[in-house]
């Protein structure tokens, strides 16, 4: 975050600067700490979003805000994922061990009814899915009493 902002800054200091450097990061960065002005158009990935493609909440999104009463994070989404998935595997064994339940989840396949929203499955050890890029903007494209926000780029 302190690098990022330093690197703000500084494009900003620069005067007539024809354009401004984009930055990209990781999921580190996402998070409330970054939504105010200085980030806008800050490009980043993390490893899940609320939204789907054409703007509407997920079903995931709505219940897990409900039920815990606040905003739901990439890291939690995928965390659940992550214990759907060794759930699945788990119950796929009799007699369940570190072998089987890693051979296992390799078959993992669960539908996005059953996930935090997205098809889950894997290959060659990793998660199949698309990569996640989001944007942070301002102004209306955002929810109402919030300045800024995340919003999905399409790719």
């Amino acid at each position: 975050y302190d690098v990022v902002l330093k690197i703000i800054q500084a494009q900003n200091n620069i005067p007539n600067l024809p354009k401004r450097l984009k930055l990209l990061a990781g999921d580190g960065l996402y998070g409330d700490k970054i939504l105010q002005k200085s980030f806008e158009g800050l490009i980043l990935a993390p490893g899940w979003f609320e939204k789907e493609e054409n703007g509407k909440e997920k079903e995931f999104t709505k219940k897990a805000s409900a039920r815990w009463s606040g905003q739901i994070s990439w890291d939690t989404a995928t965390s659940y994922d992550a214990t759907k998935a060794f759930i699945q595997a788990i119950s796929m064994s009799e007699n369940p061990n570190r072998e089987t339940v890693l051979q296992n989840l390799k078959s993992v396949q669960l539908e996005p009814k059953d996930t935090s929203g997205d098809e889950l499955n894997f290959s060659k050890g990793e998660r199949k899915q698309k990569s996640v890029i989001v944007k942070l903007v301002g102004g209306k494209r955002c929810p109402p009493g919030e300045q800024f926000c995340f919003e999905l780029v399409s790719h």
